[in-house]
């Protein structure tokens, strides 16, 4: 009975050290080629080690705190990193070897990091989806969102034309809004803020340009402008957005915009456009106040989308617009249909470039 017990105790030792042993297995990173870059600079070494033994034994992560730190870390890692992955980076292309910097992007990707390109170009690293079984296990509702928030923006990021597919910021609308309407006093509300509200703009701040010498019409952002690099989007972003997310507050302004869509006529064969009418609703001194005012609108569900600015002689500001258009019967129509709501609204007559004529 004794050899048996002993025996009994002998095996429950070895199934438990078993267990103990799997739950904490290392997930071996092959990172010749990051390492060997980094080597000469101790910091960024030291660095990107405490960062990848921090990953590489992912079931010793128990709480969102870990994760987060860990993702805190990474971004520090990523600002620090990039210098040395893009004087690699044109080093091999000097040399025309592409793969060699295909197999760094596979050891970037290993620890949830992942190059941007733009005009075939890398120019910059942003975060890719790591500890995903973590982040389900331990995350808290509102983490997930900043989570998926995050990983939505990474993927928005580079492009030739970077706003001609704007379905990335889209998801960043929906899990931003989610986050704002569900957990308003989440701390993940304060680190999403800036570029959720980028994405509130892009989403909004659109409008028609008609090459009268070409016969055609053009979607761009920001403001004014007529430049399609890199300006240029598409009509099917909105149309897109306002079909497949009728449930976010911001489909309803969207809504409004396309059924009214501010436009500039130009003819760049001769270098020069019609009048163009804005309606504006006041003037402010400074941009930031300006952006600020226009969220406010947006966010609150009217359609005032525009920030345009204004030249007289030497003399600059901010002008908020509802709508401005090449077509004066038009802006006299629309100009005398927001008068009934904001009773201060003004026509200005501009050229393209915001100067009062």
């Amino acid at each position: 009975m004794k050899k048996l017990n002993l025996f009994t105790v002998i095996i429950v030792i070895a199934i438990t050290s078993m267990i103990v042993a799997c739950g904490a297995q290392r997930e071996e990173k092959d990172l010749k080629i990051l390492y060997s870059l980094t080597k000469g600079e101790p910091e960024l070494d030291k660095l990107l080690k405490e960062y990848v033994e921090m990953i590489s034994v992912p079931d010793d992560i128990s709480s969102e705190e870990e994760i987060l730190e860990i993702f805190q870390l990474r971004d520090s890692l990523i600002l620090k990193l990039y210098p040395t992955i893009d004087e690699y980076y044109w080093i091999l292309v000097e040399d025309d070897k592409y793969n060699e910097f295909e197999n760094l992007e596979k050891e970037l990707m290993e620890i949830g990091i992942s190059t941007v390109y733009a005009e075939g170009m890398v120019v910059g690293l942003v975060s890719s989806p790591i500890l995903e079984k973590q982040i389900d296990e331990y995350g808290s509702e509102p983490f997930k969102l900043y989570c998926k928030f995050m990983d939505a923006y990474s993927n928005s990021q580079g492009g030739e034309y970077p706003f001609i597919d704007l379905s990335a910021q889209m998801e960043m609308v929906d899990f931003g809004e989610k986050l704002y309407q569900n957990y308003p006093d989440s701390k993940y509300i304060e680190m999403i803020e800036f570029n959720f509200n980028f994405a509130v703009q892009l989403l909004t701040d659109f409008h028609k340009v008609t090459d009268l010498g070409q016969d055609y019409t053009q979607y761009l952002t920001e403001g004014m402008s007529v430049d399609y690099w890199p300006y240029g989007t598409s009509l099917e972003n909105f149309t897109t957005f306002v079909q497949d997310y009728p449930n976010v507050k911001l489909t309803k302004v969207v809504k409004e915009i396309l059924k009214n869509t501010s436009e500039i006529y130009v003819d760049f064969e001769k270098e020069g456009s019609d009048p163009i009418y804005l309606i504006a609703i006041e003037e402010l001194d400074d941009y930031l106040d300006a952006q600020n005012k226009v969220l406010d609108y947006i966010l609150n569900g009217i359609d005032i989308p525009h920030i345009v600015i204004l030249e007289r002689g030497s003399d600059y500001s901010y002008a908020i617009v509802y709508r401005f258009y090449s077509d004066k019967n038009l802006a006299d129509r629309m100009f005398n249909s927001i008068k009934l709501k904001y009773p201060d609204a003004y026509m200005l007559k501009v050229n393209m470039y915001g100067q009062i004529i």
